[in-house]
């Protein structure tokens, strides 16, 4: 066991960072997503502890220091989104700079919600629309750390569990990582 059941928030930075792959991500009955280990493959090299957000003792909270509104002034490009259209402003603005966008699909796979990776303008709208539901991160943190690693400049939307498992996930701070905490 990683942390325990009933505090894990299925982030997915313990799965993301097994060198064996021998975290399984497991639903309950209450739809609840958590880790256990193959103990099969596990080396007990207690990688997943050390980027567990629910572990790390001193995890780096960080209060705002301004809170903004805003909306699309494109009613059209409002209009088509759930929540006033920034988040589209934000990623057009990243992509149109050479970066990366990665956020949750609108798309269904396998009856689930899933993060995908954009870097065209014209994917955008598979971000659009409400999602306030789990979503399974996958591997999309490896694909996230491939792309600081390659100097891009990425933005990643999600809930604070999953902006704190991806940062725990990444060992270290990256300049070029913009992260937007969804509530």
């Amino acid at each position: 066991m990683i942390c325990k059941k009933e505090r894990s928030t299925g982030c997915f930075a313990c799965y993301n960072i097994c060198p064996k792959n021998a975290i399984v991500m497991s639903k309950d009955l209450y739809g609840n997503v958590y880790p256990s280990i193959d103990k099969n493959k596990c080396i007990s090299c207690n990688m997943c502890r050390k980027v567990c957000p629910q572990l790390i003792e001193k995890l780096d909270l960080v209060k705002p220091l301004d809170a903004y509104a805003l909306y699309n002034s494109n009613e059209k490009k409002r209009l088509e989104s759930t929540s006033g259209g920034a988040a589209s402003l934000f990623y057009e603005y990243i992509i149109k700079n050479g970066g990366i966008g990665y956020g949750v699909s609108n798309l269904f796979q396998k009856d689930e919600f899933h993060f995908e990776r954009i870097d065209k303008i014209g994917d955008i709208s598979k971000f659009k629309g409400s999602k306030y539901v789990h979503c399974y991160v996958n591997d999309i943190f490896k694909s996230v750390l491939k792309d600081l690693k390659n100097e891009k400049v990425v933005l990643f939307v999600g809930t604070p569990c999953q902006v704190s498992g991806l940062k725990s996930f990444l060992l270290k701070p990256y300049n070029n990582l913009i992260t937007i905490d969804i509530i």
